[in-house]
């Protein structure tokens, strides 16, 4: 029997404020409060309200046999809760039908995982707290930000006691084996992995009902032939409904596709919803998989390299981590919350001259007017933070 792993993401940048130069040692307000406010204002009755109404009532329409998950950024929730507090009660109604599943991720939407694993730990932990007090769920499924997975992280997700992992599958780790099947990490056999699949994600994007589509529209009945051949197998979708991501679908083609699509995968005999708790329960693991370095959907050669590629990116990055101890050991948890928001790796993929030059458009809405403007306003940033740490 085929299962179809349906997962919503929700992630808003923490936004950085113009900071020049002549700012250093004048201002420690370095987010953009009113930038950040303007858009969840707009974003919430536009797009983000509209669309998880349209999907709780989908759930209630199909009275259990329609699930989802979701992965929701802490970055997220701290805006929700700051900004647009009902956006909050949204997803506790959807939490409440029993029917979506949550997935934990570092807090803030980090690579902590690469540059620092007590960091990593810490906010995987302030992740499942917040998600079990909003929510009332402790996650049994790990992702790490851009769908990363190594040996290393299989092995901290263990610590955690996480029954399953989410990746984006790259040739480098599955060779020639099927995305679509639950396999187990070779360091932890207690544990199971599913892929994300990028062709069928990317097909969500082109999923229409109607031919006023400027894009070439995928029907439904296309799209599930991609799908009608795969018996048990399991397809992992992902759908971006943060609004700041270009490659998300726009506001009437996200209302769209969450109205049409449980009832076309439903109308199939066979196909089933499942959140991750119950892949890992309905599916045997097909085999060990083994990923000594790090795989990422981010750029070609699906590495990390999408946020470390340059000379800036490397600069930007390893600064901010070799303020960790100092940090750590500060009397005001103020700068740690800074430090912390620092992290939110928009920061850096914004400075990924790459993207820039070729594919920004489609993967990132940067507020900057090019990578070099974006290292230049974080370092002046970094440079304030890191007086400020060492004159107390």
């Amino acid at each position: 029997m085929p299962s179809v792993c349906f997962i919503l993401k929700v992630h808003e940048p923490h936004r950085l404020r113009p900071y020049s130069f002549f700012d250093i040692g004048e201002s420690i307000n370095y987010g953009d409060d009113a930038e950040m406010l303007a858009h969840l204002e707009k974003a919430a009755h536009q797009y983000y309200l509209p669309a998880t109404r349209v999907l709780l009532k989908q759930i209630q329409e199909f009275k259990g046999d329609f699930r989802v998950s979701i992965l929701l950024s802490g970055v997220a929730i701290d805006q929700f809760e700051r900004f647009q507090p009902e956006l909050l009660s949204q997803f506790r109604h959807l939490a409440d039908t029993g029917c979506v599943e949550f997935i934990a991720e570092p807090y803030f939407h980090s690579f902590a995982c690469l540059f620092s694993k007590p960091e990593f730990r810490e906010q995987i932990d302030l992740h499942r707290q917040k998600l079990s007090h909003l929510f009332g769920q402790i996650p049994g499924t790990l992702n790490c930000y851009a769908l990363g997975f190594n040996n290393d992280i299989a092995m901290e997700a263990a610590g955690f006691e996480f029954n399953a992992l989410l990746a984006m599958g790259s040739d480098r780790i599955l060779e020639s084996r099927s995305l679509n099947r639950l396999y187990q990490p070779a360091p932890c056999p207690e544990l199971r992995i599913f892929f994300e699949n990028p062709l069928l994600a990317e097909n969500l994007s082109r999923f229409s009902t109607t031919s006023g589509s400027s894009k070439i529209p995928l029907t439904p009945d296309q799209f599930m032939s991609h799908l009608i051949h795969k018996q048990g197998e399991i397809m992992t979708l992902s759908v971006n409904l943060s609004a700041y991501e270009k490659q998300a679908l726009g506001d009437s083609e996200t209302l769209e596709f969450l109205t049409h699509f449980p009832s076309v995968v439903l109308a199939y005999k066979g196909f089933t919803f499942e959140t991750p708790k119950q892949v890992i329960q309905t599916h045997p693991a097909c085999g060990s998989i083994s990923a000594p370095g790090f795989a990422t959907w981010e750029d070609a050669e699906r590495g990390s390299n999408g946020w470390i590629s340059n000379e800036m990116q490397k600069d930007a990055i390893h600064g901010l981590y070799l303020l960790e101890k100092e940090v750590k050991s500060h009397p005001n948890p103020q700068m740690l919350l800074t430090w912390r928001q620092l992290q939110v790796s928009d920061h850096f993929l914004y400075m990924d001259t790459k993207l820039h030059n070729e594919q920004m458009e489609n993967v990132v809405a940067s507020p900057f007017n090019s990578p070099y403007d974006a290292y230049i306003n974080f370092m002046n940033i970094l440079t304030d933070f890191s007086e400020r740490l060492a004159a107390i």
